[in-house]
């Protein structure tokens, strides 16, 4: 058995009895991990779920559920849960992970791009940090060609399954309109990225793509996407 020391958030608990749980937690060192917490419960307040911070942990070889030491919250992440906005996004973006990612696959920079998110960039920054996961497990289709006719620069297109088609050639599958379009070729810019402005239409129609893209690939709903439109 080994001890760690990690950068983590706690994003998920199952209540195991009283006081306790199984939480689930991820980590920039392990990826997703599963925790035993006797007290997550307590009259003292427990533990509080994306709310980044430092975990102290066991692996034990011979289970996939580690002991658990403590949770040390990081202060400066109080504006994580001081802001519906940001914590509604949170579980979005936690809800994707599980589906996409097994466990303990190791992405240090997605920790990076959730600890980044704040009251000035929740919009385009979810985005960006949904549509890395989707390209970091090999499912987001190449935007700027179209897999039939090789046309380039397209304005709008088609998805049915994990390739894109422009809409002359297609006209079926999940739908990528222009302002999808415009977020893909950006996302591929750190200037454009920088300059791109998300608001609350854009981010509708960027976050839906999303959901109706894992939905036709893996034949589920995210359940968090419902709660998600009707927030934003």
């Amino acid at each position: 058995m080994s001890r760690h020391l990690t950068d983590a958030i706690i994003y998920k608990l199952h209540r195991y009895s009283d006081s306790s749980a199984v939480a689930r937690a991820f980590t920039a060192d392990f990826g997703k991990i599963k925790l035993f917490v006797p007290k997550a419960f307590s009259k003292k307040g427990g533990l509080l779920t994306c709310f980044p911070g430092v975990l102290d942990f066991q692996m034990k070889e011979s289970s996939d559920l580690f002991r658990f030491y403590s949770f040390t919250q990081k202060p400066e992440f109080h504006r994580f849960i001081n802001s519906h906005e940001i914590m509604i996004r949170l579980h979005f973006i936690f809800e994707v992970m599980d589906a996409l990612y097994e466990e303990r696959e190791k992405d240090g920079y997605l920790m990076r791009l959730i600890m980044k998110i704040d009251d000035t960039n929740f919009r385009k920054a979810t985005a960006f940090t949904v549509r890395h996961m989707f390209e970091k497990n090999g499912v987001l289709p190449d935007f700027s060609v179209c897999t039939n006719c090789g046309a380039e620069e397209c304005t709008d297109g088609f998805v049915p399954g994990g390739e894109f088609f422009c809409s002359n050639c297609r006209g079926a599958g999940v739908r990528a309109g222009g302002t999808v379009m415009l977020f893909m070729k950006s996302a591929l810019s750190s200037e454009m990225m920088k300059n791109l402005i998300v608001n609350r239409e854009n981010e509708t129609e960027i976050i839906s793509f999303f959901a109706d893209f894992y939905k036709s690939l893996y034949g589920k709903e995210l359940k968090s996407i419902a709660t998600l439109k009707m927030l934003i």
